[in-house]
């Protein structure tokens, strides 16, 4: 490939009276099939543009824009036409504008126009785009579903001109005709998103993308990666033969930080094809990130919703569990009887958690993880508990900040059933949300009852029995607690009833039997303690985004995995794992062993890799460990 020496890019930079040649320049990466057919906002009137700044101009200076090439959704406008224009600005009458025919969509048209517009290199930008008018429920905008460019790409919605970086249409299929063009190379670093979760004394890989702007192949270019006030270092790409209108990803190792706090951050590209860039304006990335402490404890909050009658729930809970042993994050989970059928188990709380759904349509088995919207799984929670899911929702809580450390302790007296609680939370990062609550759930292991495709004695896990924070939202974080260094304690004492009544039923006018039924014997062993942070959207469903959580036995101090032995002040046994295989030493009637998906097994059996829960009855009193198989 032959390289641009540093007379042609002085040419290059002034007049282009020495060149006869035209060429394309646009910010798509050309794709304007069917699938790039899309619309913005409610009215008839749709409309894209691209912009050109000063200091693309002024490299274009003396040059024609001769013509308007575009891609089109559909060809079915109102009239058939749309209108081309080129302005100083969107909100001002345009310096050209010409009526053109559409006479097919999803492939590029040119348009020659009638009165070609000279490039003074003077203008600050310029603007060119089309408008025209389709039904409402016509597509007649095009775009590359690329990432898109911020401030340079923009949709006419609703009225006003908007940047179209973040409707994930990508980038408009617009591209200028410059006559005379020069030999420019110009790369533009993509817009990046690297404000995810980090921890100091870890090393990131950050991925990057460059795009080809100018009309000249490019065969290297280096990416210089400043981070605080560490030496540049310097990464070399080279062998690309990257063509115009062509999108080149990289990754660059070693994001990392010895201390917490935050950090600036600048990515640049330089010595393009080992020269100097037609344009480096947009060849850096700046950005500030926050570097979480070494010992920083992130847990998933993962809340499924289930019904006794879902066939297909069981399945569903097999699909979470198989994936929580694929991960080293600690998980916490709150199952709500809701979404399928209010069922024996159905609280007040799991009611109202079917806000997420959105309408008045629900359905299990369904998940949220940390109530974070997946735009790629569509609306808040998840109908398909499926693998893929999981981890997809999985990797997109992992890519926010938690913003708080938690701790949950609590200690119970047997003999008054009192259980008393300390929740408290620690700011690192000032929390975005004006409203952030916390809230802690109740919850029960080892119900065993009816489920559908379970049967009759399916060990209901992780059931939700209420809040102990006196609502189904729980409280306010109080604003000093949301800055960074802001704290937060809460205690509270409340007691343990014998059994808990589901609350989501009247039971007046109920007969004693049926009272009965809803009522499920507590276990203080096999209760646990969620408690999580978040934000309190209101009616915006996608508003609840759970910031950390953690869990704590009962019986008990904080667990935030979740996984620990439940701890036993009666029951004079002990529980190992000899070869795979349950032992319990002390005095007991019957041993019986189920895995996290509700499912009895022998308990003789050599036992998978993975966590299990065993009963031992002595009598009229019963223990339930936590066992970890490795």
């Amino acid at each position: 490939m032959k390289k641009i020496t540093p007379i042609i890019i002085a040419l290059a930079m002034g007049t282009c009276a020495m060149n006869i040649s035209a060429a394309d320049f646009g910010y798509s990466d050309g794709n304007a099939g069917r699938k790039s057919a899309c619309r913005v906002g409610t009215t008839e009137l749709q409309g894209m543009a691209i912009k050109l700044d000063g200091s693309k101009l002024k490299v274009f200076k003396g040059c024609t824009i001769s013509a308007i090439k575009t891609a089109f959704g559909s060809s079915r406008t109102v009239d058939g036409n749309a209108t081309l224009f080129i302005s100083n600005s969107l909100t001002a009458d345009p310096v050209l504008s010409q009526s053109v025919s559409i006479t097919k969509a999803a492939t590029w048209l040119e348009y020659n126009l009638d009165t070609p517009y000279v490039i003074t290199g003077e203008e600050e930008c310029l603007y060119i785009g089309y408008t025209g008018e389709i039904t409402t429920s016509g597509t007649m905008l095009s775009a590359d579903k690329g990432e898109a460019f911020e401030d340079v790409c923009f949709f006419y919605d609703n009225g006003q001109w908007v940047d179209a970086f973040p409707y994930g249409f990508g980038n408009p299929n617009v591209m200028v005709v410059i006559n005379d063009a020069p030999a420019i190379t110009d790369l533009i670093l993509k817009p990046m998103d690297l404000q995810g979760y980090y921890k100091a004394e870890s090393e990131y890989t950050f991925s990057a993308s460059v795009f080809n702007f100018g009309d000249q192949d490019v065969d290297s270019f280096d990416a210089v990666v400043t981070i605080g006030e560490d030496a540049p270092a310097v990464y070399n790409f080279s062998g690309l033969a990257l063509k115009p209108q062509g999108v080149y990803s990289f990754e660059v190792p070693g994001l990392s930080s010895t201390v917490s706090g935050e950090m600036d951050v600048e990515i640049a590209i330089k010595n393009v094809n080992s020269l100097q860039d037609g344009d480096e304006s947009d060849n850096v990335f700046a950005s500030t990130l926050f570097f979480y402490p070494a010992d920083m404890q992130r847990t998933l909050f993962y809340e499924g919703y289930t019904g006794q009658e879902c066939s297909n729930c069981p399945a569903g809970h097999r699909a979470f569990h198989s994936f929580v042993e694929t991960i080293d994050t600690p998980v916490v989970e709150v199952m709500h009887h809701s979404g399928y059928n209010p069922d024996q188990y159905t609280m007040m709380v799991d009611a109202e958690c079917t806000l997420f759904y959105a309408s008045n349509s629900t359905y299990a088995p369904a998940f949220n993880l940390n109530r974070t919207l997946v735009p790629a799984l569509g609306a808040v929670p998840n109908n398909v508990t499926s693998l893929p899911n999981i981890k997809a929702a999985y990797e997109r809580v992992m890519n926010t900040q938690p913003y708080v450390s938690l701790t949950l302790e609590s200690s119970y007296n047997p003999e008054t059933r009192m259980v008393d609680v300390k929740f408290k939370s620690y700011t690192h990062n000032d929390m975005p949300q004006a409203d952030v609550a916390f809230n802690i759930y109740l919850l029960q292991d080892s119900i065993i009852g009816y489920q559908s495709a379970g049967g009759t004695s399916y060990n209901h896990m992780s059931v939700c029995r209420g809040t102990i924070t006196g609502g189904d939202w729980g409280f306010l974080i109080p604003e000093a607690a949301k800055v960074k260094g802001g704290e937060f304690e809460w205690t509270t004492s409340f007691e343990l009833p014998e059994a808990i009544f589901s609350d989501y039923y009247n039971p007046e006018g109920m007969s004693q039997a049926m009272i009965d039924y809803y009522t499920v014997a507590t276990v203080a062993e096999n209760m646990r303690l969620v408690a999580y942070v978040g934000e309190f959207g209101g009616s915006n469903v996608n508003g609840y985004r759970v910031y950390n959580a953690i869990g704590a036995d009962l019986v008990g101090q904080g667990d935030p995995s979740g996984i620990e032995s439940i701890v036993s002040t009666t029951a004079p046994v002990i529980v190992n794992v000899v070869d795979g295989k349950i032992v319990v030493d002390g005095i007991y009637d019957s041993v019986n062993v189920y895995d996290l998906n509700g499912r009895q097994l022998s308990a003789e059996a050599n036992l998978q890799k993975g966590v299990y829960l065993v009963k031992v009855v002595n009598g009229m009193s019963q223990i339930v460990r936590k066992v970890m198989v490795r």
